[in-house]
């Protein structure tokens, strides 16, 4: 039996709930919470594998499963010997391999389901070589239809954008404020469906006052230039001066994604750089150093000055000649001779 169409709409619609981007701690509620009008259950599990290890399992409603006893009885599970014989995310019941009152006979069942009376299950795994996600929903009484699993398969490719965009999005929340940085999430159309409390004001300050959801006209010109132009005249970057500052957006997401992801990072011009250039070096060469002095690696400078790690190794590999050094740390001990460092 298929699903209607009305069916299928509403489940479509109740997906792209999985967009909006949360953390990874917050991802899996974010998923339950999705999933629970459309597939009623007594237990919803989030897992996360790698080679089909469990490294971070959530329940809901709270329960914590006995992940020692999982690990050791695996092997009794018939659904997760099929994904992993057939190499299959296809969702899968526990019943389509082993009647139940076999299932029961298992150690598995007994340490793991027994305790909560799960008898009925039915689940996934994607099969990703770095990081398996599985989505599990379990039942006491009746067993799972196969209407039900065409929803949970319908689900299986938004939960691996859903997670690729939440650990990105972790990332980004990392030190936001420390780093004077801001986030944006935004559409390709440049209409705006996050934005951090710094990017707002960054934007308001160099780019003009925001208007309902949209990106400013000069950040939103920026990105269609930059979704439309071709690979090696696509401008990556953004930078927007203003008195005593500069703001640099940089989009983190490839072209063809839907959602792009923008970093925005503020820079101070009264930061004392000409001290660095008294020792030979180009103002970019300067600002490299800098930020060297300041601890910060190759792919944070590049994120700090709008350019690719790559770019700064070069920038370093010219300091170093012209310091007549050969490490970072003797680099920066000569910085810290000519620059006083806050």
């Amino acid at each position: 039996m298929q699903l209607t169409h009305s069916q299928l709409k509403a489940f479509s619609a109740a997906a792209l709930n999985f967009s909006r981007p949360v953390t990874l701690a917050e991802l899996p509620d974010r998923v339950f919470e999705t999933l629970q009008p459309f597939l009623p259950c007594d237990y919803y599990g989030y897992h996360e594998f790698t080679k089909f290890t469990p490294v971070r399992s959530v329940v809901s409603p709270n329960y914590r499963p006995d992940l020692q006893a999982f690990v050791e009885f695996m092997h009794q599970h018939p659904s997760i010997n099929a994904m992993r014989a057939h190499k299959s995310d296809a969702a899968v019941k526990v019943s389509d391999f082993l009647a139940l009152p076999k299932w029961k006979r298992t150690d598995l069942h007994h340490y793991l389901f027994r305790p909560e009376n799960q008898n009925y299950q039915l689940a996934f795994i994607t099969q990703d070589p770095d990081l398996e996600l599985g989505l599990a929903l379990n039942r006491s009484r009746g067993d799972f239809t196969e209407e039900e699993r065409q929803m949970l398969d319908l689900i299986r490719p938004h939960l691996i954008q859903a997670f690729h965009n939440s650990r990105l999005f972790s990332s980004l929340s990392i030190g936001l404020d420390l780093e004077n940085r801001g986030s944006i999430v935004a559409t390709r159309s440049g209409k705006i469906s996050f934005m951090t409390q710094n990017a707002r004001q960054y934007l308001e300050r160099y780019a003009g006052e925001i208007k309902g959801d949209l990106l400013p006209d000069t950040v939103r010109t920026w990105l269609q230039t930059r979704l439309q132009t071709s690979d090696s005249m696509r401008p990556d970057e953004l930078q927007l001066p203003c008195e005593n500052g500069r703001l640099t957006i940089r989009s983190l997401s490839s072209v063809p994604d839907e959602e792009q992801h923008l970093v925005l990072q503020e820079k101070k011009e009264d930061q004392g750089f000409e001290k660095l250039c008294q020792l030979g070096l180009t103002r970019r060469e300067a600002e490299v150093l800098f930020w060297v002095s300041q601890g910060k690696r190759n792919s944070e400078i590049g994120m700090i000055l709008g350019t690719r790690p790559r770019t700064v190794t070069k920038h370093l590999e010219r300091i170093f000649q012209k310091l007549g050094v050969e490490t970072r740390t003797a680099a920066t001990a000569i910085a810290l001779e000519h620059f006083s460092v806050r």
